[in-house]
């Protein structure tokens, strides 16, 4: 998604690589403001600061561009993060998942 387009690029791997989840976009985590590159909605999990989440939402956004749809893994607040496009209703939606702790998460929504 043009609209969706990262803290420092780890590696980026083909479409559907990675692990993460294919859930509807914040469903149980909170608004923590617009990242200011896209102007998307940045959400976190609750077990998730918003500091990290603007962080990784930032990040994301600066090197998505070039990422051509694949998974992009940043770093950002000290750790590795696995972001993908998902698919939601009616519109896509990014999600971010920290590696070592999945109940870490971050989602950009239009």
């Amino acid at each position: 998604m043009a609209g969706l387009l990262g803290v420092a690029v780890v590696g980026s791997s083909a479409p559907g690589a990675g692990s993460v989840d294919r859930t509807p976009p914040a469903t149980s985590g909170r608004v923590c403001g617009t990242d200011s590159a896209s102007g998307l909605g940045v959400w976190a999990g609750h077990a998730t600061l918003c500091a990290t989440a603007l962080d990784v939402a930032g990040g994301y956004t600066r090197l998505a561009r070039n990422a051509g749809g694949s998974v992009v893994t940043v770093r950002a607040a000290g750790a590795v993060w696995t972001c993908r496009e998902q698919k939601g209703d009616p519109n896509p939606f990014l999600k971010c998942v920290d590696t070592a702790d999945s109940g870490q998460w971050v989602e950009l929504t239009s």
